[in-house]
């Protein structure tokens, strides 16, 4: 890590943690923060003052990873017949596309929603309309469509894998749902990548999660059945469920925080080498529990080297 104690070495440390930004956000951060030192004409207060660079980095990351992408009108494009871009076009100088009005759908349209994304940063805010858009992607590697039977899929089908001795830029991925939009399913596949939702509220009457290696962090997921399945990564997930639920760990862990009676419920576990929690309960490796009669509310536990933590209050 290089030394921090001087504003070149600082900005030069900060301006490579933030080098998977487009070159226009990357500048745009930059010159704030170099002003910022100029301002104040004292570089150990302002050191001191904003932390480290690489954790000033993920801020700013942060930050941007929440701004809707934009484009001159004059390069918007009409969705084709079938919602897929008839031509694929120039970048025309910009580093990411925008799929702002092309892919774009009211409440009343959309009844089931999946998501298949890889190694991508992806937030998931609220809106009027269910709509995508991305960075760092071209319009022909992302798919969007919607079934006639109300199935809006979304995946980004280019798996981004990094040179050898490359630098890995991971493409962002913003996605607008309704506030308190009612589903009757939510199908999350996620690879390397990371998703958050941020003030949503979805309500849907069977979801499922799977995570390979990246980090999924979902917050007001409300209804019925929530099925997860986490390989080496992790899920944390934070709503109401009710009947039947199945939780498989592989090396990963998994969170989930529901409202309710605990007393409603009953669980199964099975570990190998991992540890499971169910309202404090902890249950060690090579056994196998039942905490009552099965009940209307149940959760199948199965755990193998990773660790899983269920909290119902």
């Amino acid at each position: 890590m290089a030394q921090t104690n001087n504003r070149e070495s600082y900005l030069k440390q900060l301006e490579w943690s933030i080098s998977a930004l487009p070159l226009d956000e990357k500048n745009e951060a930059m010159d704030y923060y170099t002003q910022y030192f100029e301002d104040a004409d004292d570089d150990q207060k302002v050191i001191s003052e904003l932390g480290a660079p690489e954790k000033l980095a993920e801020e700013i990351l942060q930050k941007f990873s929440c701004v809707p992408a934009t484009r001159p009108a004059s390069e918007s494009k009409e969705n084709s017949a079938d919602g897929n871009d008839a031509e694929n076009g120039e970048n025309k100088g910009h580093d990411y596309r925008s799929f702002d009005g092309s892919y774009s759908f009211s409440e009343s349209e959309v009844r089931n929603l999946e998501l298949s994304l890889g190694a991508a940063q992806i937030v998931m805010i609220s809106g009027d309309r269910y709509s995508v858009e991305a960075r760092g992607i071209n319009d022909y590697d992302m798919h969007v469509r919607l079934s006639p039977y109300g199935t809006l899929a979304i995946d980004n089908a280019k798996r981004f894998i990094p040179q050898f001795g490359g630098k890995f830029t991971p493409p962002r991925i913003l996605i607008t749902v309704p506030q308190n939009a009612k589903l009757n399913s939510l199908v999350i596949h996620l690879g390397a990548g990371s998703f958050t939702t941020k003030d949503v509220a979805i309500h849907s009457e069977k979801s499922f999660i799977d995570v390979g290696a990246g980090a999924a962090i979902i917050s007001g997921l409300y209804g019925g059945r929530v099925d997860m399945r986490c390989g080496a990564g992790s899920i944390e997930v934070r709503g109401t469920q009710k009947g039947y639920s199945r939780i498989e760990c592989g090396m990963g862990s998994i969170k989930a925080n529901w409202r309710g009676d605990s007393s409603e419920w009953s669980w199964n576990t099975k570990i190998a080498l991992g540890e499971v929690s169910v309202n404090g309960l902890k249950v060690s490796a090579l056994f196998q529990s039942n905490n009552a009669a099965r009940k209307e509310n149940h959760l199948d536990i199965n755990c193998s080297m990773g660790s899983v933590d269920v909290k119902i209050d």
